[in-house]
């Protein structure tokens, strides 16, 4: 999640089974959020926020199959590798 006021970015977990115990993590942006990478796999997630100025990196526990992912505040494009 994002909010422009604020600079402010929020990954959060909406399912707390998956999420190693971390439910959010939190980030004030220096500038506003104008771009966003995520690259993610079968347990490992790493979002760079404006080329990098803000990072988070997870470890995630799905279960087999989809993982959904929801941008608030912002939107994006995802890219399968």
């Amino acid at each position: 999640m994002y909010t422009e006021r604020d600079r402010l970015c929020t990954l959060r977990f909406t399912d707390p089974a998956i999420s190693g115990g971390r439910s959010c993590r939190t980030a004030r942006l220096a500038a506003p959020c104008r771009r966003l990478l995520a690259v993610g796999d079968a347990s490992s997630l790493e979002l760079f926020i404006n080329g990098g100025a803000a990072v988070f990196t997870t470890r995630y526990y799905p279960t087999p199959g989809r993982v959904s992912l929801r941008l608030d505040g912002t939107g994006g494009t995802v890219c399968t590798l």
